[in-house]
Protein backbone atom coordinates (compact mmCIF):
# COMPACT_ATOMS: atom_id res chain seq x y z
CA UNK A 1 0.00 0.00 0.00
CA UNK A 2 2.71 2.30 0.76
CA UNK A 3 4.86 1.28 -2.03
CA UNK A 4 1.61 2.35 -4.18
CA UNK A 5 1.37 5.48 -2.40
CA UNK A 6 4.57 6.64 -3.23
CA UNK A 7 4.55 5.51 -6.31
CA UNK A 8 1.21 7.93 -7.37
CA UNK A 9 3.02 10.75 -5.39
CA UNK A 10 6.17 10.58 -7.07
CA UNK A 11 3.77 11.04 -10.66
CA UNK A 12 1.83 13.86 -8.83
CA UNK A 13 5.00 15.53 -8.14
CA UNK A 14 6.15 14.68 -11.92
CA UNK A 15 2.70 15.78 -13.60
CA UNK A 16 3.00 19.41 -11.03
CA UNK A 17 6.34 20.43 -11.92
CA UNK A 18 6.12 19.48 -15.28
CA UNK A 19 2.57 21.31 -15.38
CA UNK A 20 4.22 24.41 -14.10
CA UNK A 21 6.84 24.65 -16.41
CA UNK A 22 4.33 24.42 -19.35
CA UNK A 23 2.68 26.65 -17.40
CA UNK A 24 5.49 29.31 -18.07
CA UNK A 25 6.13 28.44 -21.33
CA UNK A 26 3.05 29.25 -22.71
CA UNK A 27 3.25 32.35 -20.83
CA UNK A 28 6.75 33.30 -22.77
CA UNK A 29 4.82 32.36 -26.14
CA UNK A 30 1.82 34.31 -25.40
CA UNK A 31 3.43 37.46 -24.30
CA UNK A 32 6.64 37.48 -26.53
CA UNK A 33 5.16 40.43 -28.25
CA UNK A 34 4.76 42.92 -24.98
CA UNK A 35 5.63 46.13 -26.66
CA UNK A 36 6.55 47.35 -22.98
CA UNK A 37 9.44 46.14 -22.26
CA UNK A 38 9.41 47.25 -18.60
CA UNK A 39 6.14 45.05 -18.32
CA UNK A 40 7.66 42.49 -20.32
CA UNK A 41 10.44 42.51 -17.38
CA UNK A 42 7.98 42.88 -14.69
CA UNK A 43 5.50 39.70 -15.73
CA UNK A 44 8.16 37.24 -17.04
CA UNK A 45 10.09 37.85 -13.91
CA UNK A 46 7.16 37.18 -12.08
CA UNK A 47 6.36 34.36 -13.81
CA UNK A 48 9.42 32.38 -13.48
CA UNK A 49 10.44 33.32 -10.32
CA UNK A 50 6.99 32.46 -8.33
CA UNK A 51 6.82 28.84 -10.57
CA UNK A 52 10.40 28.02 -9.90
CA UNK A 53 10.37 28.53 -5.95
CA UNK A 54 7.18 26.53 -6.23
CA UNK A 55 8.76 23.98 -8.09
CA UNK A 56 11.67 23.26 -5.91
CA UNK A 57 9.40 23.74 -2.45
CA UNK A 58 6.62 21.16 -3.99
CA UNK A 59 5.00 19.30 -1.14
CA UNK A 60 1.63 17.91 -1.79
CA UNK A 61 0.67 18.74 1.87
CA UNK A 62 1.64 21.97 2.28
CA UNK A 63 0.02 23.47 -1.28
CA UNK A 64 -1.95 26.01 0.36
CA UNK A 65 1.00 27.75 2.60
CA UNK A 66 3.32 27.60 -0.40
CA UNK A 67 1.30 29.33 -2.89
CA UNK A 68 0.87 32.28 -1.67
CA UNK A 69 4.39 32.75 0.03
CA UNK A 70 6.14 31.66 -3.97
CA UNK A 71 3.34 34.66 -5.65
CA UNK A 72 4.51 37.03 -2.90
CA UNK A 73 8.51 36.33 -3.72
CA UNK A 74 7.78 36.08 -7.27
CA UNK A 75 5.91 39.45 -6.80
CA UNK A 76 8.46 41.20 -4.93
CA UNK A 77 11.41 39.80 -7.39
CA UNK A 78 9.31 41.14 -10.29
CA UNK A 79 8.70 44.72 -9.18
CA UNK A 80 12.28 44.83 -8.55
CA UNK A 81 12.90 44.27 -12.25
CA UNK A 82 10.34 46.53 -13.40
CA UNK A 83 11.98 49.36 -11.54
CA UNK A 84 15.61 48.50 -12.69
CA UNK A 85 14.12 48.56 -16.02
CA UNK A 86 12.63 51.88 -15.49
CA UNK A 87 16.15 53.27 -15.06
CA UNK A 88 17.22 52.09 -18.51
CA UNK A 89 16.52 54.51 -21.29
CA UNK A 90 14.85 53.74 -24.78
CA UNK A 91 17.67 54.92 -26.38
CA UNK A 92 21.10 55.62 -25.81
CA UNK A 93 23.89 54.37 -23.34
CA UNK A 94 23.14 55.64 -19.67
CA UNK A 95 25.34 53.25 -17.80
CA UNK A 96 21.98 51.68 -16.16
CA UNK A 97 21.80 48.47 -18.44
CA UNK A 98 24.59 46.86 -16.00
CA UNK A 99 22.05 47.20 -13.48
CA UNK A 100 19.85 44.93 -15.98
CA UNK A 101 22.86 42.37 -15.99
CA UNK A 102 23.60 42.64 -12.48
CA UNK A 103 20.09 41.82 -11.72
CA UNK A 104 20.21 38.27 -13.07
CA UNK A 105 22.84 36.92 -10.88
CA UNK A 106 21.03 38.38 -7.73
CA UNK A 107 17.98 37.18 -9.23
CA UNK A 108 19.03 33.66 -8.93
CA UNK A 109 20.84 33.97 -5.70
CA UNK A 110 17.65 35.50 -4.02
CA UNK A 111 15.52 32.76 -5.58
CA UNK A 112 17.85 30.00 -4.43
CA UNK A 113 18.17 31.69 -0.60
CA UNK A 114 14.56 31.82 -0.52
CA UNK A 115 13.88 28.96 -0.92
CA UNK A 116 15.98 27.27 1.29
CA UNK A 117 14.57 29.37 4.07
CA UNK A 118 10.86 28.54 2.89
CA UNK A 119 11.19 24.74 2.57
CA UNK A 120 12.73 24.86 6.13
CA UNK A 121 9.29 26.95 7.46
CA UNK A 122 7.41 24.28 5.59
CA UNK A 123 9.41 21.23 7.29
CA UNK A 124 9.57 23.52 10.91
CA UNK A 125 5.54 24.57 10.70
CA UNK A 126 7.16 27.54 12.59
CA UNK A 127 9.44 30.80 11.30
CA UNK A 128 12.19 28.60 13.21
CA UNK A 129 15.55 27.80 10.87
CA UNK A 130 18.11 25.61 12.76
CA UNK A 131 21.72 26.56 10.46
CA UNK A 132 21.36 22.00 10.22
CA UNK A 133 18.44 21.91 8.59
CA UNK A 134 19.69 25.44 6.02
CA UNK A 135 23.00 23.57 5.15
CA UNK A 136 21.29 20.15 4.18
CA UNK A 137 18.90 22.05 2.29
CA UNK A 138 21.01 24.55 0.50
CA UNK A 139 23.07 21.46 -0.53
CA UNK A 140 20.42 19.25 -1.51
CA UNK A 141 18.67 21.87 -3.71
CA UNK A 142 22.29 22.50 -5.04
CA UNK A 143 22.11 18.68 -6.65
CA UNK A 144 18.77 19.16 -7.31
CA UNK A 145 19.36 22.27 -9.62
CA UNK A 146 22.60 19.98 -11.07
CA UNK A 147 19.98 17.24 -11.90
CA UNK A 148 17.35 19.05 -13.64
CA UNK A 149 19.83 21.39 -15.44
CA UNK A 150 21.96 17.73 -16.98
CA UNK A 151 18.51 15.85 -17.22
CA UNK A 152 17.97 19.53 -19.92
CA UNK A 153 20.40 19.48 -21.26
CA UNK A 154 20.97 15.65 -22.42
CA UNK A 155 17.33 16.31 -24.04
CA UNK A 156 18.31 19.41 -26.30
CA UNK A 157 21.84 16.80 -26.81
CA UNK A 158 19.28 14.29 -27.65
CA UNK A 159 16.81 16.72 -29.84
CA UNK A 160 20.09 17.35 -31.74
CA UNK A 161 21.02 14.05 -32.42
CA UNK A 162 17.77 13.73 -33.35
CA UNK A 163 17.26 16.39 -35.78
CA UNK A 164 20.82 15.74 -37.13
CA UNK A 165 20.13 11.98 -38.05
CA UNK A 166 17.03 13.04 -39.86
CA UNK A 167 19.22 15.80 -42.03
CA UNK A 168 21.73 13.09 -43.03
CA UNK A 169 18.77 12.01 -45.06
CA UNK A 170 17.58 15.43 -46.39
CA UNK A 171 14.38 15.02 -44.12
CA UNK A 172 13.90 18.92 -42.49
CA UNK A 173 10.71 17.82 -40.98
CA UNK A 174 12.04 17.21 -37.03
CA UNK A 175 14.39 20.53 -37.68
CA UNK A 176 11.61 22.87 -38.79
CA UNK A 177 9.30 21.42 -35.39
CA UNK A 178 12.44 21.26 -32.53
CA UNK A 179 14.55 24.04 -33.65
CA UNK A 180 11.07 26.69 -33.60
CA UNK A 181 11.07 29.65 -30.92
CA UNK A 182 7.46 28.17 -29.83
CA UNK A 183 8.79 24.95 -29.64
CA UNK A 184 11.63 25.71 -27.12
CA UNK A 185 9.55 28.28 -25.11
CA UNK A 186 7.22 25.19 -24.39
CA UNK A 187 9.59 22.15 -23.74
CA UNK A 188 12.49 24.00 -21.69
CA UNK A 189 11.00 25.00 -19.04
CA UNK A 190 8.70 21.58 -18.54
CA UNK A 191 11.64 19.44 -19.27
CA UNK A 192 13.16 21.29 -16.28
CA UNK A 193 10.07 20.69 -14.30
CA UNK A 194 10.67 17.10 -14.94
CA UNK A 195 14.17 17.35 -14.24
CA UNK A 196 13.61 18.40 -10.93
CA UNK A 197 10.34 15.85 -9.72
CA UNK A 198 13.33 13.27 -10.99
CA UNK A 199 15.64 14.17 -8.49
CA UNK A 200 13.79 14.11 -5.72
CA UNK A 201 13.78 10.19 -6.46
CA UNK A 202 17.17 10.70 -6.53
CA UNK A 203 16.97 11.45 -3.15
CA UNK A 204 19.69 8.40 -1.76
CA UNK A 205 21.52 9.41 -4.89
CA UNK A 206 22.06 13.40 -4.09
CA UNK A 207 22.84 11.95 -0.31
CA UNK A 208 25.88 10.39 -1.75
CA UNK A 209 26.94 13.07 -3.96
CA UNK A 210 26.64 15.50 -1.54
CA UNK A 211 28.84 13.21 0.85
CA UNK A 212 31.81 13.07 -1.81
CA UNK A 213 31.79 16.76 -2.49
CA UNK A 214 32.07 17.50 1.25
CA UNK A 215 34.88 15.37 1.33
CA UNK A 216 36.47 16.96 -1.65
CA UNK A 217 35.84 20.93 -0.37
CA UNK A 218 37.37 19.25 2.91
CA UNK A 219 41.14 18.36 1.03
CA UNK A 220 40.53 21.23 -1.15
CA UNK A 221 40.15 24.03 0.87
CA UNK A 222 43.86 24.01 2.46
CA UNK A 223 45.29 24.66 -1.18
CA UNK A 224 42.39 27.44 -1.71
CA UNK A 225 43.65 28.81 1.20
CA UNK A 226 47.42 28.80 0.45
CA UNK A 227 46.31 30.55 -2.63
CA UNK A 228 44.86 32.95 -0.83
CA UNK A 229 47.32 34.40 0.63
CA UNK A 230 50.23 33.78 -1.32
CA UNK A 231 48.07 36.22 -3.65
CA UNK A 232 47.89 38.82 -0.88
CA UNK A 233 51.57 38.67 -0.15
CA UNK A 234 52.52 38.92 -3.84
CA UNK A 235 50.18 42.22 -3.75
CA UNK A 236 52.12 43.56 -1.25
CA UNK A 237 55.51 43.51 -3.98
CA UNK A 238 53.72 44.10 -6.48
CA UNK A 239 51.36 46.84 -5.75
CA UNK A 240 47.72 45.99 -7.13
CA UNK A 241 48.40 48.13 -10.81
CA UNK A 242 48.29 44.99 -12.74
CA UNK A 243 45.40 43.87 -10.88
CA UNK A 244 43.21 46.55 -12.29
CA UNK A 245 44.77 46.31 -15.27
CA UNK A 246 43.03 43.41 -15.67
CA UNK A 247 39.79 45.63 -15.74
CA UNK A 248 38.57 42.46 -14.10
CA UNK A 249 40.13 43.27 -10.52
CA UNK A 250 36.72 43.22 -8.41
CA UNK A 251 35.31 39.68 -10.61
CA UNK A 252 38.96 38.18 -9.51
CA UNK A 253 38.59 39.07 -6.09
CA UNK A 254 34.97 38.11 -5.61
CA UNK A 255 35.79 34.95 -7.64
CA UNK A 256 38.80 33.79 -4.92
CA UNK A 257 36.45 35.20 -2.04
CA UNK A 258 33.25 33.12 -3.02
CA UNK A 259 35.24 29.79 -3.77
CA UNK A 260 36.82 30.16 -0.15
CA UNK A 261 33.64 31.00 1.47
CA UNK A 262 31.86 27.86 -0.70
CA UNK A 263 34.55 25.96 0.35
CA UNK A 264 34.46 26.88 4.05
CA UNK A 265 30.52 26.41 3.79
CA UNK A 266 31.25 22.36 2.70
CA UNK A 267 33.96 22.13 5.23
CA UNK A 268 32.21 23.62 8.51
CA UNK A 269 29.11 21.95 7.62
CA UNK A 270 26.97 23.06 11.00
CA UNK A 271 30.10 23.56 13.12
CA UNK A 272 29.21 20.18 15.25
CA UNK A 273 33.37 19.52 15.38
CA UNK A 274 36.43 21.34 13.72
CA UNK A 275 37.42 19.27 10.45
CA UNK A 276 41.71 20.47 10.51
CA UNK A 277 43.89 20.85 13.39
CA UNK A 278 44.03 23.99 15.61
CA UNK A 279 46.79 25.23 13.66
CA UNK A 280 45.20 24.78 10.48
CA UNK A 281 42.78 26.52 11.65
CA UNK A 282 43.89 29.54 11.91
CA UNK A 283 45.63 29.21 8.66
CA UNK A 284 42.04 29.26 7.67
CA UNK A 285 40.94 32.38 9.65
CA UNK A 286 43.97 34.13 8.50
CA UNK A 287 42.55 33.38 4.66
CA UNK A 288 39.16 34.40 5.26
CA UNK A 289 40.01 38.12 7.47
CA UNK A 290 42.35 39.06 4.44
Amino acid sequence: MNQASNKFDGLLTLLILAGIGLLQGMVFFITEELSSMGFAALFWTFVISAGVLTQMCWQKEHTKRLVPVSLAFGLLLALLAWRIWGLIPESGYSGQETLAVAFVPFGMAFLFVSQVYIQTWLDQGKLKFPYTELFNRSWDSLFSLAVAGLFTGLFWLLIALWVGLFAILDIDFFEDIFFTETFVELSLPTVFGVGLALSRALDKVIHILRTIVLLLCKVLLPMAVIMSLMFMVALVFTGVKPLWDTNMAAAILLLMQGTLILLINGVFQDGDKPPYPKWLLRVVDAAVLL
